[in-house]
């Protein structure tokens, strides 16, 4: 049996597109109908962005880390 080891980075990248699409869509109906429920949906689409985003950033750390240190010097 092959155990494969689960991508973290993936997940949470996957996540983060999630929530933010959600994110974007109770905002709308909220815009539209403003019920307790979608303004509370919206709130809890919202916080799960921030923990989703702020653990991307810890898993990239590395990445962003060696990216500033050499900058790229392909963008011009």
């Amino acid at each position: 049996m092959n155990k494969r080891k689960i991508n973290k980075r993936a997940i949470i990248s996957i996540g983060l597109l999630i929530t933010l699409v959600l994110t974007v869509v109770t905002a709308y109906v909220l815009d539209e109908f403003g019920t307790p429920v979608w303004r509370a949906a919206h709130s809890l689409c919202g916080k799960s962005f921030l923990v989703f985003a702020v653990f991307h950033t810890i898993y990239n750390l590395k990445v962003l880390k060696k990216y500033f240190r050499k900058g790229n010097k392909k963008i011009k």
